[in-house]
């Protein structure tokens, strides 16, 4: 799907620098491919750094957060015994302690499933941008092909009447 999607949207440059006729269909389906290629790995070097470097961040914070939180619950259990409160507050730290413990070690399986999710997000995308590029190249023979299935006197108005709907649902008509 969204191979076919992307098709279609990068059908409208292809067929613009056609019927102006700079190039043929094949050789302006490849440029206008690989121009989009380029913005997707453009953003993809921008923002995948950015989002490593903010992860980075949060692991080398965490452990200072957790003995602030750990400080201050000390302070507050030294507070509250010098005001005559019988409170204890080292079996809540105890507690937090082990929910951190426990949650850090969900989080570290949930790393690896990351991990596993990315290798194979990498790979429909790579797919995708592979049926992307036939589409754009066999996009005209393929349509033929499949609403040859229909009576000959629908075959026109039903390949319009997609071709329009899909425009005004992407111009937001």
């Amino acid at each position: 799907m969204a191979a076919a999607l992307l098709t279609f949207l990068l059908n409208y440059p292809v067929g613009w620098i056609q019927q102006h006729g700079w190039i043929t269909r094949g050789r302006a389906a490849i440029v206008v491919f690989l121009f989009a290629v380029s913005v997707l790995l453009g953003l993809g070097v921008t923002l995948v750094p950015l989002a490593i470097e903010q992860a980075q961040q949060l692991v080398v914070r965490l452990p200072e957060w957790i003995d602030s939180g750990q400080r201050q619950l000390v302070l507050l259990n030294d507070q509250l015994e010098g005001a005559g409160f019988p409170i204890n507050l080292d079996i809540l730290a105890e507690q937090i302690n082990d929910r951190l413990k426990s949650s850090l070690q969900n989080i570290t399986a949930e790393v690896l499933n990351l991990a596993v999710f990315t290798v194979t997000s990498l790979l429909d995308f790579l797919l995708t941008l592979v049926l992307t590029f036939y589409l754009l190249q066999h996009s005209d023979r393929l349509w033929e092909s499949l609403v040859e299935w229909l009576p000959s006197k629908i075959r026109q108005p039903f390949s319009e009447t997609l071709r329009l709907s899909f425009q005004n649902f992407f111009l937001g008509s």
